[in-house]
Formats: structure tokens, sequence, C-alpha cells
């Protein structure tokens, strides 16, 4: 199955069930971390995101708050997810304190946001996406996180091959 079949599946709600929950300030990163779980054949237990009437950042931090709670109570849920888009610290931090107090692993992927304080938090930090799912997929399978790391170099480098071929 394609990223696009899976995306198309997606959107119409057939989502994998699985044990990773997701909670994002963006449905385009929700959609993407769906379909790179799917991808690798991890399912997704629940989803939050923003209502399309939020607009402002202090209540994109109340929706990542209390999909956060929602997720750390939720029992089909054993590893979670968090994506941002680049937010100011009076948001964020209310959001860190929650994934301080959380029994379940996060994975937080908060862009243009300071990896130290993520891991300050207790979370796995992931600097994309891609990083975000594939953490989240390693998590689930009891695989070290350093193969990850690994992966993404090797990625990054076919990559820049394909690029250089281009130019």
């Amino acid at each position: 199955m394609t990223a696009r079949d899976v995306s198309e599946l997606a959107v119409i709600g057939q989502v994998p069930r699985g044990p990773v929950g997701i909670v994002s300030t963006s449905h385009a990163a929700i959609q993407e971390m769906i379909c790179l779980l799917a991808r690798d054949q991890v399912g997704v237990s629940h989803i939050f995101g923003p209502s399309r009437l939020v607009k402002k950042q202090a209540e994109e931090g109340l929706v990542l708050l209390a999909g956060l709670r929602a997720l750390q109570v939720d029992p089909a849920t054993s590893v979670i997810i968090i994506a941002s888009r680049p937010t100011s610290p009076s948001v964020i931090t209310p959001v860190l304190a929650g994934v301080a107090r959380s029994d379940k692993p996060v994975i937080a992927c908060l862009l243009g946001g300071e990896p130290r304080l993520v891991v300050r938090a207790g979370a796995i930090p992931a600097a994309r996406l891609d990083e975000a799912a594939m953490r989240a997929a390693a998590w689930v399978r009891g695989w070290d996180q350093a193969l990850v790391s690994s992966g993404l170099e090797d990625q990054d480098e076919q990559l820049a091959a394909m690029a250089g071929e281009l130019r």
C-alpha cells in the first residue's frame, strides 16, 4: 500500500487501530504521522487536533494539553506523539509540565522548540515528523531508539544522493 492510499483511507476515517496516540496543532502533521505509522504497520488509538475555529496559540496549547491528558488515561494508548508548530514558551511550558507527569512514553516534535526542554520533561525529542513516527513505531516494537537514529542517518544520506543526482 502506498502512502497515498493510506492517506485516502485516513481521510475517510479508516485509520488502522493501534497503540499510538497523536495530539497535534496541525491537521497536516496528524495526517502525515498516520501515513508514516501505517506504512510501518503501526496503528493509532486516537488523534486530537484543533478545530478549524482555533486560531490563537493559547487555544492550540489547550488542545495539546487536553489531548495529552486524554491519551494518558486511555488504556488503548501505549505511546503518545505530540507535534506542534512553533509556539511561545508560555504556551508550551504547561504542555511540557503535563508530559513530565505522564506514565506513558511521549515523543515530542516541537518544531522550532528547544530539544533540551523536551528531554527535561522526560520525553523523547524528535526534530521532524518522520522521526516522531519512527520513534513511536520503534517504541511499540521494543526496538532500541539508537536504531531510529541510525535509520534517519541512512535516510538522510539517500535523500542527499537523490538530490545530487537531480542537480
